[in-house]
């Protein structure tokens, strides 16, 4: 993959009334500012000896006459797709690279355990459907991830709206694919571990018990099958969700509102999600090793862990933001771009706010 241009300006935009939970703040590619290109591999030895001393001040820019950037952190990493995988596979093809057999095993067998014990332990009424369960495989677990993925495609309001006969409401293709009530059976039992094996005092997460080894599996998979290119991102996304957990969200400005908050690092150029952390208020579980810096710099620097000293570039808006992430990423020989509109995150003169106009910015960089 093709390495993108950039500066390597550590840089804080501190705008005026700009909101703290849906930030905006872009780049874009064909502004008037040229950035030089990356140095070559020969002076990769210079930029390596670069004294981090020199780069320690903070300096204002000059919005009318903007200085060249300095050169940009070496590129470490190995960037693209880690499997042998065709040019011209199928959509099916690159599922199960994430999706192998052995963790749609493990979905059929807990899901299998736990409709089971469901059934033995509950009265069902004469004509509930729970009583015609059979115990469900792989193929059939496949056919119902495909129902799920082709939902999210075809909206509709109501689940029986996929299978309804109606002419305003058919799509046929759910009804020939798996039945309504085999499909509602199977969410209702679908489960990813053994409840009776868990141990709140001895599990690494006890609030994401029930889906703890998907995600898992998951995360690994993202870290594994591709790496990702220089320029990354990270921001906050909110999964919609109304059923009842304490950790649920409320975020008016959100499009879903309610649901639950991932933190999730992309790649920038191909929107890859290389990895993400699940919120779950108190007890968020982050890399313990970061455990002296504030929550916000805690998410940044647990999900970045992996790309340290390896001269990424990361964009992140004013939650995360601060001149002491900056520091940090200046150390690990990396670059950074982000806002910073919260005084009290830093105590340095220069990032006190000035009178500015609506929708005005200064821009300082190092």
């Amino acid at each position: 993959m093709a390495a993108r241009k950039r500066s390597s300006i550590d840089s804080v935009c501190i705008p005026d009334d700009c909101p703290d939970s849906e930030s905006d703040f872009s780049f874009d590619s064909d502004s008037d500012i040229n950035f030089s290109d990356c140095s070559s591999s020969s002076d990769e030895s210079d930029h390596d000896s670069i004294n981090l001393q020199s780069v320690r001040q903070w300096c204002k820019i000059d919005m009318r006459n903007i200085p060249p950037p300095p050169p940009p952190v070496p590129f470490r990493g190995n960037s693209g797709i880690t499997v042998n995988i065709a040019n011209n596979a199928s959509i099916l093809n690159y599922f199960e690279l994430f999706f192998v057999d052995q963790i749609l095993r493990m979905i059929v067998q807990e899901t299998n355990r736990y409709a089971e014990k469901y059934i033995h332990k509950t009265v069902c009424k004469e004509r509930s459907r729970r009583k015609k369960w059979t115990e469900t495989n792989v193929e059939e677990l496949r056919l119902f991830f495909a129902i799920l993925l082709l939902q999210g495609v075809i909206k509709k309001p109501e689940q029986e709206h996929y299978w309804s006969k109606r002419q305003t409401l058919s799509t046929p293709i759910f009804a020939k694919v798996i039945g309504r009530n085999r499909f509602l059976l199977l969410m209702k039992f679908l489960h990813f571990t053994n409840n009776e094996e868990f141990d709140k005092d001895r599990h690494p997460w006890p609030k994401l018990n029930k889906i703890y080894e998907l995600m898992e599996h998951l995360q690994r998979k993202f870290r594994e099958v591709y790496i990702p290119g220089e320029n990354l991102s990270l921001d906050e996304s909110l999964m919609k969700f109304k059923g009842r957990l304490k950790w649920k969200m409320y975020i008016a400005k959100k499009r879903a509102r309610f649901g639950l908050k991932f933190f999730v690092l992309c790649e920038a150029e191909c929107r890859y999600i290389s990895d993400f952390l699940i919120y779950t208020g108190e007890g968020t579980v982050y890399n313990p090793k970061y455990s002296q810096y504030p929550v916000s710099t805690q998410i940044v620097l647990h999900l970045m862990d992996r790309f340290l000293g390896k001269g990424y570039c990361v964009t992140i808006d004013n939650f995360y933001m601060s001149p002491q992430l900056a520091d940090i990423f200046v150390t690990e020989k990396m670059d950074t771009y982000g806002t910073v509109n919260k005084p009290e995150k830093t105590s340095l003169s220069i990032f006190k706010r000035e009178s500015l106009q609506g929708g005005n910015c200064c821009l300082s960089k190092r």
